[in-house]
């Protein structure tokens, strides 16, 4: 009752204190100026995502491409999100124009923005040499800035838009929403097409230019709109506090909440990338969708949050989003592994297994079909059913739990700031144990149990604390002692029916079928899955892979072993290349690939030692139960080790080599662009001895070709997709065990001539400008079909074998 009094005297005075307003210019200049900055924050968050996804990349190049390294670059970019969040709400709560903070926050993001990519490169290669804390540490001091002056932005507007407003849940909602919606769009662009046409640089060019014209809109907005804040505040301020007393979660409880819902909420999402990476093959534009679905969620459910946001009971609302998240997940991950042999998911999921990417070059291509049509709409439909659902639980959940912790406008700035920091910590507590602790050592499906438990802890603290103050605003002590029973039935449901372990990694590779062999390895660097089937289980096409060991890396498909694998079977074009070197006794494969090219090169008698550079282990512990994977571990000749190619070559700049070997998955996989790249193979160029050889595949005739072409002096392509590379002129017929006259005749298809001919208007692979892995925008997307049973690929050759000498 006495609630009521004090809202109805406040409101009371907020009608006064507008009737003394000149209404007509007043109200139509708050309410375009309002408009206006919730378009500039959508805007926003265009850039933000575009730096996002840029310098993850170019960091990648120096750090690796493993999850690992993923979660040391987003623990980076979480935490100095969280300071900024914290610097902006002090400094929100100091200034009597918190739009122009916002003003210069955008420009000096612009700046450091267009100066990134020359900064984090220089940088970077520093990082090679360092360990993993000093990585983090040098990755965090590069982010710092940037991220602090983005993680400043929300507290900065919102303590604008409510100089004069008590709705403080509703502008909470529309800026987070709208901000969250602009990020959206901004991954969905940069993926498939700004970086594909613009490159790493251009795109960070745009994204400054973006923000330093934001930030003149704000400016200009600033000098139209300059309110007396001190003089509005009062009414805005006894609404908000009078609605908040009716608050009976104590800011205390929702700093641990909101640690806990972040801790979750990223924990979810690198989850999520392992299972969708695994059934959609991993190619940039899996991440790239997976991102915006994600913000999509959020984005969309902080909108409909805003009709309730600012009523009584948002801890409740944001409780009851946690259990439905919970739940939703829960039900997607059992309803998977457990049902993937029923009618239709098993359609689903066999579809997913042999389509080659999603979405497919054949669809870029022009070729319609029922594959390369579902390429497109699968990657959709899987988006969609997992994400959507709990991202907008989040987004309708998190603004009710900002709301909550929101008590005065006087210090919004200050309460915004401690919630957002707390979840950001959170989110970067979360990353980093699930990629440094979860999926190395409990696997995908035992982390994602772990992460439900946690999850059903923050509601639980919620209910707990409003049943034992009874609160009568959202039901009574009943009703929260209801829904503190059903947190315990969830979490108990949890334990009884999440997946058990390898049950979604089979069910995604479509290994839980009958008449289906498979090993599953995975580690925090990926997963690793040998697969054989012995009968036709949905679709036709599979006839062409039965009895078959095909080896599928992070959901990809690696090649597959020779004859049964029960023995070898060297590889031909490798056996021609070693015999071309005088002396190969040294040899480098950056990656295993699946063991056929170490196995060959390991039993070659001039070989001395076989160094093996690979970044996920699983793939070494899979190897090693195939004929192929024994024979190079008893050679006596292996040496190997556990890093990224590149890390390595440029940690140990003394080591050479006769002869470096790799194979790395398809030129439209996700990072196969930093392989392909000129940079990248003008450092192999400087690691070979004298006569020394490249031996490489790729399915790309055009772009990763000519840059093959461009970095070295002597180039022959072997049966469609093999290279031969060196400083020296290659004979072959003079080899030490030469290949006859037919075969050569047969898989000799050019020389670097005939390449740098049919491939001169294609452009060349760089490390800021991937060509053929945002095969979207690729003008030779045909050259990427793996299809080519249903869509030939004409790839040019020699018309005889003589025109090669």
């Amino acid at each position: 009752m006495q609630t009521g009094h004090v809202q109805t005297a406040s409101n009371a005075t907020a009608r006064a204190s507008v009737l003394c307003t000149p209404v007509p210019y007043a109200l139509a200049s708050r309410v375009r100026s309002t408009t206006a900055y919730y378009a500039i924050f959508f805007a926003g968050g265009m850039p933000a995502l575009v730096y996002q996804v840029v310098w993850q990349r170019v960091l990648k190049l120096y750090v690796g491409v493993d999850i690992y390294a993923a979660g040391i670059i987003v623990a980076s970019f979480m935490l100095g999100l969280g300071l900024g969040s914290l610097l902006g709400g002090l400094i929100a709560d100091r200034i009597r124009r918190p739009a122009a903070g916002y003003a210069v926050c955008e420009l000096l993001l612009g700046a450091f923005g267009v100066l990134s990519i020359p900064l984090f490169s220089f940088v970077g290669t520093w990082l090679a040499h360092a360990s993993p804390g000093m990585i983090m540490l040098i990755t965090f001091a590069l982010l710092l800035i940037p991220t602090v002056l983005m993680g400043a932005t929300l507290p900065l507007m919102c303590s604008a838009l409510t100089a004069h407003d008590a709705h403080i849940g509703g502008h909470l909602s529309r800026l987070y929403a709208w901000n969250t919606l602009g990020a959206a769009l901004g991954a969905l662009l940069t993926t498939y097409l700004v970086i594909g046409l613009l490159g790493l640089t251009g795109a960070t060019l745009i994204a400054g230019a973006f923000n330093v014209a934001l930030a003149l809109l704000v400016f200009g907005l600033c000098r139209l709109d300059a309110p007396s804040r001190t003089a509005a505040e009062a009414p805005a301020a006894a609404m908000v506090q009078a609605s908040s007393s009716m608050s009976v979660l104590g800011y205390r409880d929702v700093l641990i909440v909101a640690f806990l819902s972040g801790f979750t909420a990223l924990a979810y999402e690198l989850i999520w990338y392992r299972i969708l990476g695994n059934l959609l093959h991993s190619t940039v534009y899996v991440f790239g969708t997976l991102l915006f679905f994600f913000l999509l969620g959020i984005g969309t459910g902080s909108l409909l949050a805003r009709r309730t946001i600012d009523l009584p009971g948002a801890a409740t609302r944001f409780a009851l989003c946690q259990l439905g998240i919970g739940g939703w997940v829960l039900l997607t991950a059992a309803f998977l592994s457990n049902g993937s042999q029923l009618p239709g998911i098993r359609h689903l999921l066999a579809a997913a297994t042999f389509t080659s990417f999603h979405p497919a070059p054949s669809l870029i291509a022009g070729h319609i079909d029922t594959y390369s049509v579902y390429s497109l709409l699968g990657l959709i439909f899987w988006m969609a059913v997992i994400l959507l659902p709990p991202t907008i639980l989040m987004g309708y959940g998190f603004p009710n739990l900002l709301r909550e912790g929101a008590t005065s406008v006087r210090k919004l700035g200050k309460d915004l700031s401690g919630v957002l920091f707390l979840n950001i910590v959170g989110a970067t507590t979360g990353s980093l144990a699930v990629s440094l602790v979860g999926l190395r050592y409990f696997g995908t499906e035992r982390t994602l149990t772990v992460l439900l438990l946690i999850g059903c802890a923050a509601p639980a603290i919620v209910f707990w604390r409003k049943w034992r103050k009874a609160c009568p605003i959202v039901g009574g002590p009943a009703a929260h002692a209801r829904r503190l029973t059903l947190t315990a039935s969830l979490a108990v449901l949890i334990l009884f029916a999440a997946p058990g372990p390898q049950a979604l990694l089979r069910a995604i590779h479509y290994a839980d079928q009958p008449g289906v062999e498979a090993i599953i390895r995975e580690d925090h660097t990926g997963t690793v899955v040998l697969r054989r089937q012995s009968e036709v289980i949905t679709f036709e096409l599979e006839r062409r892979i039965l009895d078959k060991w095909r080896l599928h890396i992070d959901g990809s498909v690696h090649g597959e072993l020779r004859g049964d694998g029960s023995a070898i079977v060297p590889e031909a074009e490798l056996q021609c290349a070693l015999g071309v070197v005088r002396e190969p006794r040294r040899v480098l494969s950056i990656g295993l690939g699946d063991g056929v090219m170490c196995a060959t090169a390991a039993a070659c008698p001039q070989v001395r030692e076989l160094l093996v550079v690979e970044l996920n282990g699983a793939l070494h512990d899979v190897l090693t139960l195939t004929a192929y994977g024994k024979a190079i571990d008893e050679s006596g000749k292996l040496r190997f080790v556990r890093d990224d190619g590149r890390r390595w070559l440029i940690a140990n700049p003394t080591e050479k080599f006769d002869v470096i070997m790799m194979w790395p998955l398809h030129a439209a996989h996700a990072y196969s662009g930093a392989i392909y790249s000129h940079e990248f193979l003008a450092l192999i160029r400087s690691r070979l001895n004298p006569g020394g050889l490249l031996y490489t595949k790729t399915t790309d005739a055009y772009s990763t070709a000519r840059t093959i072409a461009d970095v070295f002096p002597h180039v022959v392509r072997l049966d469609e997709g093999v290279y031969l590379c060196s400083d020296q002129a290659l004979n072959l017929e003079s080899a030490r065990e030469p290949q006859s006259p037919e075969w050569l005749a047969e898989n000799v298809q050019a020389n670097r001539d005939l390449i740098l001919e049919y491939t001169a208007g294609s452009a060349i692979n760089r490390d800021f400008f991937p060509i053929s892995e945002f095969y979207v925008t690729y003008s030779h997307v045909e050259q990427l079909i793996t299809r080519t049973d249903r869509y030939p690929v004409t790839r040019y050759r020699m018309p005889t074998w003589r025109s090669l000498k």
